[in-house]
Formats: C-alpha cells, structure tokens, sequence
C-alpha cells in the first residue's frame, strides 16, 4: 500500500486494508503478485475521482488442499503434513468509473482501452491485466 498511498492521498482518496488477521505464513511469487496488486490499486486510483480504494484479503473455506512434495537431489522433502496448498483472494474494490459488460470482456487483452475517450481522459499504455 505504501507504494500507492501517496496517489490516493494527493486525490483524496482513502485506502483501506480489510481481511487477511487470520493469513498464515506464505510461500510464493510475491514479487509477481506485488506487481498485480501495484497494477490494479493504479488503475483504480486513476479511474477513481472520489471515495475509496480498498483492497480486501480472504482464504475463501476449504481452500486448503494437501500439497504432495518430490525429492530435489539429496535435499530431504518435508511431508505433505507440512505444507498445504491454499487459494488467497485478493480483492481491488474502487468507487471509480467502473466498465461495461463489453469492456470486463476485453479486460485481458494486451493494449486495448475501454474507449479511446477513457484514453483520452486518463491517458495509459492499455497493456491489460
């Protein structure tokens, strides 16, 4: 959040975190998942005038599956006791402009825009998500 904290303050905007008290200790790709969460807080800020942008954090129920582990060379393997598989749910949520049901079906196509007056307005590559 604090790399997008001062956009939204110069806006007006408030930012508020929900959710996730109850996360355990994660393993994964967190520079990926930074570069997400960076990317839709952006563009919810630049499409939001007013109001908020929260982001809002859940493990949704019997999301823990067991994970099985192999052996890497002579490493020793923990058991699938010791880790789980688990599905995180990362919510954007904005009082912005919003999109159309044509827009959300072209949300993840590479370099397109919800209108050439959104462009426009809010300038933006249109990489997609």
């Amino acid at each position: 959040l604090q790399m997008v904290q001062h956009q939204a303050t110069k806006k007006g905007l408030s930012l508020p975190l929900s959710g996730g008290e109850d996360l355990p200790i994660l393993l994964g790709d967190a520079s990926r998942l930074r570069q997400a969460l960076l990317n839709l807080l952006s563009n919810a800020i630049k499409f939001t005038e007013k109001g908020s942008v929260g982001i809002h954090i859940a493990v949704p129920a019997r999301a823990a599956q067991p994970r099985r582990h192999s052996a890497v060379g002579s490493l020793p393997c923990p058991s699938s006791e010791d880790f789980q598989m688990i599905a995180v749910r990362v919510e954007v949520r904005d009082t912005g402009i919003g999109l159309s049901a044509e827009q959300q079906g072209r949300l993840f196509q590479a370099f397109g825009q919800a209108t050439a007056e959104t462009w426009a307005q809010y300038g933006g590559s249109g990489l997609g998500l």
